[in-house]
């Protein structure tokens, strides 16, 4: 089960793991979307790996305490993804 944090006035309340994971796949898909409007490494990605690796980023570079990723160089960014993407890659072609 997880917790959500309702507004800073409303108490915590407990979602069932459906709802949760229904949350994070809708966040998810809202992150794939400002990705594509505002790619972290400011390519169009060149697979499905490389758009994940950006869609990563842009739900981090939205986290309270992670600002630090706006900050780096367009090179760095661009290595980022790069490194992102093709530890994804690698992940998906692995057998578990």
């Amino acid at each position: 089960m997880m917790y959500v944090r309702e507004p800073a006035y409303g108490p915590a309340r407990s979602l069932s793991d459906s709802d949760a994971e229904e949350n994070l796949a809708v966040a998810a898909e809202s992150n794939l979307q400002l990705a594509a409007r505002n790619p972290y490494d400011g390519l169009q990605p060149s697979d499905a790996a490389h758009w994940a690796a950006q869609g990563i980023l842009s739900d981090l570079t939205d986290r309270g305490g992670l600002e630090e990723f706006g900050n780096f160089e367009d090179s760095a960014r661009e290595e980022i993804v790069a490194s992102l993407a093709t530890i994804i890659r690698l992940a998906l072609n692995r057998p578990q």
